[in-house]
């Protein structure tokens, strides 16, 4: 027996006891459990950030850098816009295993086997394309939400349902309405060490849909009721707060929802509970480019020290009748340089009787250019943005050049690709919640280049299996899960291997490809006579 059977039978033995105490060991534990942004409360939490949601968000429309990346990365993400496609060419009506290549019949159980129902594509399309009660779709929604995620880490939809029962109470069915972005800020979690909708006593939490401003708490999991209306409870997950996460207001009402309705996004954090920013890693970076921003300001536009002085050296008499005629001059024309007089102590030499002195701001004495560039080349990598998005030329204060603009190009794009996972897996939730198995909806990638690559391997494989059949191999035509296609090669029987010559061709094959290359030898040698 080898080590990987004795594996597999430990599991087993392990999975059998487990069963034989009804698997319910653990159910009561309150497991470790910790998140870097703490959080308070003991029904729904509350996240305790440094700094409120306000003060980020002044942050961000405060900075001209920071929006610049933002708009940078939401624009590259949602460039191309949603796409639908099939998961599969075919599924097997038995086992439900998905095939991405023609089958007549599951070589797994031998059932019958379907393409992907339409119908499932319709209904996907019109619900995306479909207009919300603010008037915005499902891909404008999504933006919105990509903004949240870079500036607090968290964002927040709701899919609004409409909930059917049957007579006895219990829902049987739903029908999706409508799927809205909500404020980071005024959403609140069921969470604690027992895990999502369970609050720190280890209590089930359950809201009706028809009372959502009741929370209902439950010491056991289950099936429970209404007091109010009879119907069945959903499991309750968030809570949504009118007046803001942490509000003690007196009118602070707060909405419950259940799991499945509210999805969660973060794009920069890991883990449980509440996201936490690239904000909160650069905000001194951020500050001080808005107050060298400031400073500027005042020294060219308010209070401003005067341009020069003009320092004249000589004797003191008759110094009050000059500075008075020289200060009604300054005051017909406040550009010209200030006078300002001085007794001269004989010891002075003739190129020292007038000096100018010079007050005007010099950045590159004060190194200004090049501390604002560095600093905002390192927020810019912080997000994950190259220079040349984040600053506007042609790659800040690295080498130019197209192959350095290529990588950054490169750099930048990987950044996208996992924003746009995660707005992929907000589309298979809502597709989900439609119903919807055989299609998925997600966003198209941000670069051409990447059809055009997708298109030149597809035909290097093309390329390589035309050579194999002319081999002998038999080859077959395979469409790929991302809508690529491939080639599946099989041996040539022994018959027609015995009568393949050198190359693996037969001699027909062989003589035939031999004439073709005496001729264009012939060709090419008349060719250089000439």
């Amino acid at each position: 027996m080898g080590i990987f059977d004795r594996f597999k039978k430990a599991n087993i033995s392990t999975v059998e006891e487990i069963n034989k105490t009804g698997g319910n060991a653990f159910k009561d534990i309150a497991l470790p459990f910790a998140t870097y942004v703490q959080m308070s409360g003991m029904d729904t939490k509350v996240p305790l950030y440094r700094w409120s949601y306000q003060w980020v968000e002044d942050i961000y429309y405060g900075s001209d850098l920071l929006r610049t990346i933002v708009n940078t990365l939401n624009g590259e993400t949602f460039k191309n816009g949603i796409q639908i496609r099939a998961k599969f060419v075919v599924k097997c009506m038995g086992c439900g295993e998905e095939f991405f290549e023609e089958v007549e019949q599951c070589p797994i159980c031998g059932s019958r086997v379907r393409r992907p129902d339409i119908r499932q594509k319709s209904m996907l399309n019109n619900f995306i394309n479909k207009k919300n009660r603010f008037n915005s779709t499902v891909f404008e929604v999504l933006k919105s939400g990509d903004v949240d995620c870079h500036i607090f880490d968290n964002t927040f939809f709701l899919l609004t349902r409409e909930y059917y029962y049957n007579e006895e109470g219990i829902r049987i069915g739903a029908k999706i309405v409508d799927v809205v972005r909500l404020a980071p800020d005024r959403i609140e979690l069921i969470l604690s060490s027992y895990g999502y909708g369970r609050n720190d006593m280890g209590d089930y939490s359950y809201v009706c849909p028809e009372h959502r401003e009741t929370l209902v708490t439950k010491s056991e999991a289950g099936t429970y009721m209404c007091q109010f209306c009879g119907k069945e409870l959903l499991p309750a997950w968030f809570a949504a707060n009118s007046s803001g996460t942490g509000s003690l207001t007196s009118n602070n009402q707060k909405l419950y929802f259940g799991k499945g309705e509210i999805f969660h996004g973060k794009r920069w954090s890991t883990g449980e509970g509440f996201g936490v920013a690239p904000i909160y890693t650069v905000y001194r970076k951020l500050m001080t480019l808005i107050k060298m921003d400031d400073f500027t300001l005042e020294a060219y536009s308010l209070q401003r020290s005067p341009k020069t002085i003009l320092v004249i050296r000589g004797r003191t008499d008759n110094i009050v009748q000059a500075w008075e005629y020289l200060m009604n001059k300054a005051r017909e024309n406040p550009t010209q340089p200030i006078p300002l007089v001085l007794e001269s102590d004989g010891n002075e030499g003739s190129r020292h009787v007038i000096e100018k002195v010079d007050l005007n701001l010099n950045p590159a004495e004060m190194e200004m250019t090049e501390m604002i560039k560095q600093m905002r080349e390192q927020v810019g990598l912080v997000y994950g943005v190259q220079p040349m998005f984040s600053l506007g030329t042609g790659g800040g204060s690295v080498g130019g050049g197209l192959s350095n603009q290529g990588l950054q190009v490169a750099v930048t794009n990987r950044t996208i690709k996992d924003s746009q996972r995660l707005w992929n897996t907000a589309l298979a939730w809502l597709a989900e919640s439609l119903g919807v198995e055989d299609f998925v909806a997600e966003l198209r990638s941000n670069e051409n280049e990447e059809e055009i690559a997708k298109v030149q391997l597809e035909s290097e494989r093309a390329r390589f299996a035309q050579a194999l059949k002319g081999l002998g191999f038999d080859v077959d035509l395979v469409y790929k899960e991302d809508g690529s296609i491939d080639f599946r090669y099989k041996k040539v029987s022994s018959s027609l291997t015995a009568d393949m010559g050198a190359g693996g061709m037969t001699p027909d094959q062989a003589g035939e490809i031999q004439g073709l290359n005496s001729e264009a030898n012939a060709d090419d040698r008349s060719d250089n006579n000439e």
